[in-house]
């Protein structure tokens, strides 16, 4: 069994947060304060102490890589000769972010032993799955979790954020985090994709490195090892596709070569096409699970919003039905998206880098939009389970890929 970690933000100093914070306290366990590192006495909210009582509390020092490391030390044992707990974090990179939880159920042991009592303990496990371009990590992600939640194509870099698929078998819950294929960025939202894979490897309890059953090791794939050496986590080798390995020798050859790139804990060789291994693989995968906290809803799968997932899925029809380059300088917008009955208005936006993709991506007479927009509904139907009512439209910005304004606008900047 599970329970939930049920989180309650408030903002900063006002009369209306502390009348709502009173109001809510009866039903809190533990108090978080997060706090600028830089300046941790104007940012912290003086009246707190009184409002909060005996509760226990946290202290979150955000930006500590920006402060004064003499006066940060300072205010962290201030912290702690009054008794109160003190992480160092990094909300924009999530340094940090991996003790919060450890520490928060430290803080209150007692309490959770009484839950525990109560049948209402639990289990986790954070994997990330990391490798180089098409080599299916999200294929694996949709059939670990036995439904699509990231889309696939046969182009490379097709994954461009993280994307968190989420399992809860018995009292254990797996949180699988699909990211971007590891490249030579060439672009500013490519760095950003290169940067969430190195930075977001600190805060999981596994690494999985999928690979395909080729002799060859990728420059990527010896960085992966070099990184799994210096954070001492534990790494799993994933060899994906081997329902296209034709001789046995061939695949104990690829796995001969990458016992010596790194000693993986296991190295389990699978087909996220026909399901071969996959079981065997979901099991490795939670033996890692620690005692822990659920921390999505038993009956999640993702955690992505219904916009993203909406974009993604008529996304991955462009890949489809686009050769080339042209994809990846396509970013998809949900202008609208509006619930009633039992159907879906959604309007989406296609933004193509020049003006000769857009007559491509709409075709003569509209006939690839009308083919993109045909496909796409037909998977936003399958997997929303109603009736979608889709209007596409497509609109150049030029270089978007290298404007921050822009990726972050279409949420991209990771």
């Amino acid at each position: 069994m599970s329970f939930e970690l049920d989180i309650q933000w408030f903002p900063g100093h006002m009369t209306k947060t502390r009348r709502r914070m009173e109001k809510d306290l009866p039903l809190i366990d533990l108090v978080a304060e997060l706090i600028d590192a830089r300046i941790p006495y104007s940012s912290s909210n003086p009246d707190l102490p009184d409002i909060i009582g005996k509760k226990p509390r946290l202290i979150l020092l955000n930006k500590c890589d920006m402060a004064d490391d003499s006066a940060t030390q300072m205010w962290i044992d201030h912290y702690k000769k009054n008794n109160i707990a003190v992480l160092c974090i990094d909300a924009k990179s999530g340094r940090g972010f991996n003790k919060i939880i450890p520490t928060i159920r430290e803080i209150l042991s007692d309490r959770l032993k009484q839950l525990e009592a109560k049948g209402m303990g639990g289990r986790t496990l954070r994997v990330m799955a990391v490798g180089v371009p098409n080599v299916g990590k999200s294929s694996i992600l949709n059939c670990l979790l036995g439904t699509k939640i990231a889309i696939v194509s046969s182009k490379p870099q097709t994954t461009r954020t993280k994307i968190t698929g989420i399992l809860t078998q018995d009292n254990a819950q797996l949180v699988f985090i699909d990211t971007p294929g590891l490249h030579k960025p060439k672009t500013v939202l490519g760095e950003n994709m290169v940067k969430a894979v190195k930075e977001g490897m600190a805060d999981v309890d596994c690494c999985a490195l999928i690979v395909e059953p080729d002799e060859k090791i990728a420059p990527a794939e010896i960085e992966f090892a070099q990184r799994f050496k210096k954070m001492n986590v534990p790494a799993v080798l994933v060899i994906n596709k081997i329902d296209t390995v034709r001789e046995k020798a061939d695949l104990l050859a690829v796995i001969d070569k990458y016992s010596k790139l790194y000693d993986f804990d296991a190295i389990l060789p699978v087909s996220a096409r026909d399901g071969n291994g996959m079981d065997t693989l979901k099991s490795k995968f939670f033996e890692y699970a620690v005692e822990s906290v659920h921390f999505f809803d038993d009956e999640a799968l993702t955690d992505q919003p219904e916009r993203v997932i909406a974009s993604e899925l008529i996304r991955e029809k462009l890949l489809y039905n686009l050769d080339k380059e042209i994809p990846h300088g396509l970013a998809v917008d949900i202008e609208m998206f509006n619930e009633r009955d039992d159907i879906i208005d959604l309007s989406a936006v296609i933004y193509c880098e020049r003006d000769s993709h857009k007559g491509i991506v709409i075709g003569k007479h509209g006939a690839m939009l009308k083919k993109i927009g045909t496909s796409a509904r037909i998977e936003l139907e399958k997997f929303f389970g109603c009736k979608i009512n889709l209007k596409l439209w497509v609109k150049v910005k030029e270089g978007w890929r290298n404007r921050a304004g822009s990726i972050h606008n279409f949420g991209l900047d990771l």
